[in-house]
């Protein structure tokens, strides 16, 4: 027993003389940014929980080499070089379409596993990539906590504004089919690619000037671009004054909502009643002192720096980042007392060549981080199954609901959502509602205007009054009489305005029939005549002998002379017989007559 005890001992002893001081773990940060300040504090924190960690790595140290990040493609290809040079074991990055790209590809030649978190759904453009795990949740999943919400509150038409590349068209694609697995489904009436580059106030006046022409009702916007271009796109809505319209929905998904915990961000004021989805952080007692120590070293490390009392998302999410490379690592060297880490130079590639089953390790990580359980997908993205929906209001986020796969719940703790025109009642999603009424109705029980033309009433009018006090949402609408100069309405002309988008809506004493029916939708008929005949109408002056009218003057004198042929007759046949026709002759015309 001692033999083998001290055999174990020696053996423990060479594995940890024999690892390697140091390992590298590379990344590209932009320390410019708040979000880049924010990430590098979260890892430089991971990176010492991990050295200080007993059990993991023995004596290795972990150090974190920072790619510079330049203001061009040339520059910046040289720096990935230059850093996959350093014998880094793995490259963390947020998700941008330079990562997505380049990196990807310089990884892949160099078998350098990639890590990717704090941005969009890499599953479509980085599908290629053998090497790449991605700290991000798959679209599909997210998509539909959106279409649940939207559901929710019976938004039926969405308009989306989303980034030109393959990555937002992937978005969108997830979202029209999470929209589609619901009875009557909302679905997406317009799409608006845009781009970082290229958008400005006139692209937005595009974007206006394409929604009056098309006559779309719907105003409800779905967010899906990047952090910085979203930020744009709002400042742009405010100025617009679309921002504040009655009706209006705006909803980010997490590729904005996962940035908004930027302190004291000026572009916030632009995003006020704005909701939107993000993955829920559960609360823990070591997610609290992580949240402690952070502020602590970003106050330390960056002094003139206004931050968050907390980590945020993108920070938790590249602490885990670490921890997932690290686990990774640490597993490599237990593998048949794997005790370094090669590394091969040629002409074409700087190669890891335990980068293949450091990948496959690292991708199969699970374990409870501060922002969740880590685990990946066989795609290689983060399992994701709640949300938090959350909502903007004076710079400040709120979480007033959550998502899982067994549905949605609001509202969260009492609060009530704040809409962007400052209300707490949930918007329509429609512009201002159009209503037509036909300036000349023949039964003015039905429609009846008066007061020039300003104040609507008849039954009809009360029908639809009543029916909006049914809605779950307010509807702003506006009666609007039609343009006709007939004295009768045109009904037919009435159907073809709502079919051609003149108005939203009509409401008349309109007769549904099939040829109608093929143009436009009608509510479900309330109030039904039976079955009539028509007959032409004449006005006649009213009189005391209104029993004359049925017969002509001619058919009158006809019936006479029947009566009076009718009792001579009588009289001629029974004036020998009965006894009633006998006396004077008055009275024996009098009985015939009777």
């Amino acid at each position: 027993m001692e033999l083998i005890l001290l055999f174990l001992l020696f053996s423990s002893v060479k594995l940890i003389d024999s690892m390697p001081q140091e390992v590298r773990i590379g990344g590209f940060l932009d320390l410019e940014s708040y979000q880049g300040k924010q990430c590098n504090v979260a890892i430089q924190l991971a990176m010492q929980d991990a050295n200080d960690h007993h059990t993991l790595l023995n004596a290795t140290r972990l150090q974190f080499l920072n790619g510079q990040i330049g203001s061009s493609a040339l520059i910046n290809a040289g720096n990935v070089m230059k850093l996959l040079t350093a014998n880094v074991v793995s490259v963390v990055a947020p998700m941008t379409a330079y990562v997505s790209n380049f990196i990807s590809l310089a990884t892949d030649s160099s078998q350098v596993p990639l890590l990717t978190f704090a941005g969009n759904d890499a599953s479509m453009s980085m599908k290629h990539s053998a090497y790449s795990i991605q700290m991000i949740g798959s679209d599909v999943v997210q998509m539909k906590a959106v279409a649940s919400l939207i559901r929710k509150f019976y938004w039926r038409e969405i308009v989306v504004i989303f980034q030109d590349d393959e990555l937002g068209v992937g978005g969108i694609l997830a979202l029209n089919n999470a929209l589609q697995t619901f009875p009557a489904s909302s679905r997406i009436v317009q799409k608006f690619p845009v781009s970082d580059q290229y958008f400005n106030s006139s692209s937005w006046k595009a974007i206006l000037k394409s929604i009056d022409k098309n006559k779309t009702r719907s105003r409800v916007f779905l967010v899906h671009t990047s952090y910085g271009l979203a930020k744009k796109i709002f400042l742009e809505a405010k100025h617009s004054g679309i921002m504040q319209q009655q009706g209006c929905v705006w909803i980010v998904t997490e590729w904005v909502a996962n940035y908004l915990d930027v302190v004291n961000d000026k572009s916030m004021d632009s995003m006020k009643g704005v909701i939107g989805v993000r993955r829920r952080i559960p609360s823990s007692p070591r997610l609290q002192s992580i949240n402690t120590r952070w502020n602590d070293n970003f106050t330390r490390m960056y002094p003139h720096v206004t931050h968050s009392d907390n980590i945020g998302i993108i920070g938790a999410y590249a602490y885990d980042s670490i921890w997932v490379i690290a686990r990774a690592i640490d597993a490599l060297f237990r593998v048949n007392n794997r005790t370094e880490l090669e590394f091969k130079s040629s002409t074409d590639a700087h190669i890891f060549q335990e980068g293949n089953a450091m990948f496959k390790i690292a991708a199969e990580n699970s374990f409870k981080g501060i922002s969740g359980q880590i685990a990946f997908t066989e795609n290689g993205l983060l399992e994701v199954d709640s949300y938090d929906i959350i909502n903007i209001i004076n710079r400040e986020i709120r979480v007033v609901g959550s998502w899982s796969k067994e549905g949605l719940n609001l509202i969260r703790e009492g609060l009530e959502i704040t809409w962007p025109n400052g209300s707490s009642i949930p918007p329509s999603g429609y512009r201002k509602f159009l209503v037509g009424v036909p300036p000349h109705v023949v039964f003015a029980e039905f429609v009846n205007i008066t007061d020039d033309n300003k104040n609507f009433s008849g039954f009809c009018i009360d029908v639809f009054l009543r029916a909006l006090e049914k809605l779950p949402y307010h509807l702003d609408y506006e009666f609007q009489l039609s343009e006709e100069c007939d004295e009768n309405p045109n009904y037919n002309d009435l159907v073809d305005q709502v079919a051609n988008k003149t108005f939203d809506a009509v409401v008349a004493d309109i007769t549904i029939l099939t040829n109608r029916t093929a143009k436009v939708d009608f509510t479900q008929p309330y109030t039904d005549t039976g079955l009539v005949i028509m007959v032409p109408m004449k006005k006649t002056p009213s009189s005391a002998w209104p029993f004359l009218q049925p017969f002509t003057r001619s058919m009158w004198l006809t019936a006479a002379a029947f009566i009076l042929l009718t009792a001579f007759l009588l009289w001629l046949l029974e004036r020998d017989e009965n006894d009633a026709f006998t006396g004077k002759p008055a009275k024996q015309m009098e009985v015939s007559l009777w």
